[in-house]
């Protein structure tokens, strides 16, 4: 985004510091789109945006809808220079514009609650789910080994070591692939080699996005333990949760309050009583085979509930009533 690398080049040349100010060619080029277009609803998905766009709301007479896809004022709070930078910049947008959005979304309940306490503003959920399978039933389990899968980006905030550990300490009778792309090679590598030290996990290739969900299907377990290492991950409801239900997996997950408010209030599976490896050896080791069955169902029942679809239509809904 052009405003963003200006913004960058601005702090190079004043001590870290933010640019107080909107950029009038940027400002031009967005008013001559919104003209160009006569749009009756316009949908913002970067906060920066909501500088601009705003104030033509009036002018131009569209509605105004903000897909915040996170909680930026903390995207990166690990890091202190963002924290005293874009996250001030971050939560100052939030402050000063929210309240001219007509239509917030956000990703989970948590999120939409913390924007209602902190900046009054109320917002739909809409989760990044999957779209239904009805085309995909439950394999069922028969006997031992249970078969595992996590799948997602090699990410080391993400600690994926310790969903290896965890399932090697319980042995043949448990097997976890990793597919996993390499967004940081030298973490990658590392997995590859904690992974080659087992007998019971191992790394396989990636496959495409649209076939994640039936090339699943043929295991037993969805896997996902994501220690809450900034606010972000503490609240996630990532995508391919929704994608072990379309698969009709059992679901086996850390003590995140989304991930398990969506496992437990649908018996899917299981979670964990910490986020550590003993904690998860003991959830994924507590499962019967009968358990496991019960629970491929249980997603199977849960599939349609909890699809894109569904959630596509409080979206139109949304949309239509503003």
């Amino acid at each position: 985004m052009i405003d963003r690398a200006i913004r960058k080049l601005y702090r190079l040349f004043n001590n870290g510091q933010l640019p107080k100010f909107r950029l009038p060619f940027f400002d031009r080029f967005v008013e001559w789109i919104i003209k160009h277009h006569a749009p009756d609803v316009v949908i913002v998905h970067e906060p920066e945006f909501l500088l601009y766009v705003t104030s033509l709301k009036e002018k131009y007479g569209f509605r105004l809808a903000f897909n915040a896809h996170e909680y930026y004022p903390l995207q990166f709070e690990h890091k202190s220079v963002w924290m005293r930078t874009y996250g001030l910049m971050y939560a100052d947008i939030y402050r000063k514009y929210l309240d001219k959005v007509d239509l917030m979304i956000n990703v989970c309940e948590s999120i939409a609650k913390r924007c209602k306490s902190e900046f009054e503003k109320d917002s739909i959920v809409i989760p990044n789910a999957a779209f239904y399978r009805p085309d995909i039933q439950p394999r069922k389990v028969g006997e031992f080994p249970i078969r595992l899968i996590h799948h997602g980006a090699a990410i080391r905030s993400r600690s994926l070591e310790t969903m290896i550990n965890a399932v090697a300490k319980l042995g043949d009778s448990y097997q976890l692939d990793l597919m996993l792309v390499e967004n940081e090679k030298g973490y990658y590598d590392e997995l590859n080699d904690l992974v080659s030290k087992t007998t019971n996990v191992k790394m396989i290739a990636p496959v495409d996005f649209d076939n994640i969900v039936p090339f699943i299907n043929k295991y037993d377990i969805g896997l996902y333990s994501l220690k809450p290492s900034s606010y972000n991950q503490e609240v996630a409801l990532p995508n391919k949760l929704f994608e072990y239900i379309q698969a009709r997996l059992c679901l086996v997950v850390s003590p995140s309050v989304e991930m398990s408010n969506i496992v437990v209030s649908n018996d899917l599976g299981i979670v964990s009583r910490d986020y550590d490896e003993g904690s998860i050896a003991a959830a994924i080791g507590s499962l019967t085979i009968e358990r496991v069955n019960h629970c491929k169902e249980k997603a199977n029942i849960a599939a349609r509930k909890l699809s894109a679809e569904q959630y596509e239509g409080l979206f139109l809904n949304s949309i239509n009533s503003i």
